[in-house]
């Protein structure tokens, strides 16, 4: 059932997450330099890019993405777009 692109639809009495990580290797999000994973994944400040296009400005920004709200929002603006399953 390798290559079988069957899908099974089961109910859970708990909520299930499916977390990505990009230290192993064997996961599509792998990333082999540790300074891209510092700067894209473990960044909880940065800079986010405002203005038009002649202008932009960089514009400090707290990301937040290990507060415990980050998750249940995340969850539920996915929910709310009806996001299709993908494999």
């Amino acid at each position: 059932m390798k290559n079988s692109t069957a899908r099974e639809i089961y109910d859970f009495d708990q909520d299930l997450y499916i977390l990505f990580n990009p230290w192993n290797a064997d996961d599509q999000t792998y990333m082999e330099d540790c300074t891209l994973l510092q700067e894209y994944v473990l960044n909880d400040v940065g800079k986010v890019w405002v203005g038009p296009i002649k202008t932009t400005r960089g514009k400090p920004w707290f990301f937040g993405q290990f507060d415990a709200v980050v998750l249940p929002a995340c969850m539920f603006m996915l929910d709310r777009a009806n996001m299709p399953f993908h494999q």
